[in-house]
């Protein structure tokens, strides 16, 4: 698998990320939902695994970020570069701050 990672400073308080964050999958959802194949919150929603066609997504934020780890196949990686633009772009958006790109 190919992993990216991405970050970034959410200026908010944890309940108003937590909520954003579920924006931003509910937007992920509505948009990729062909390609998502399953959600699953841990316990105070503050993070989400996500199953889609051809990747694993983790998203989560804490008291300062907002988080993104996307596991892609070498292959898929090739294919994945406009949707992972986008998903990064929902991010954005909605946290109205640009991604940094932690990617080894």
């Amino acid at each position: 698998m190919s992993e990216m990672k991405f970050a970034v400073k959410h200026d908010r308080t944890l309940q108003e990320a937590r909520d954003v964050l579920e924006k931003t999958i509910a937007d992920a959802q509505s948009k990729f939902g062909f390609m998502i194949d399953d959600v699953q919150w841990n316990a105070d929603r503050t993070q989400a695994d996500v199953a889609a066609k051809g990747a694993t997504i983790k998203a989560w934020v804490d008291v300062t970020e907002v988080h993104l780890t996307l596991d892609i196949p070498v292959l898929n990686k090739l294919l994945s570069g406009p949707i992972v633009q986008k998903l990064k772009g929902l991010v954005e958006d909605n946290f109205k701050k640009k991604l940094t790109d932690d990617s080894a």
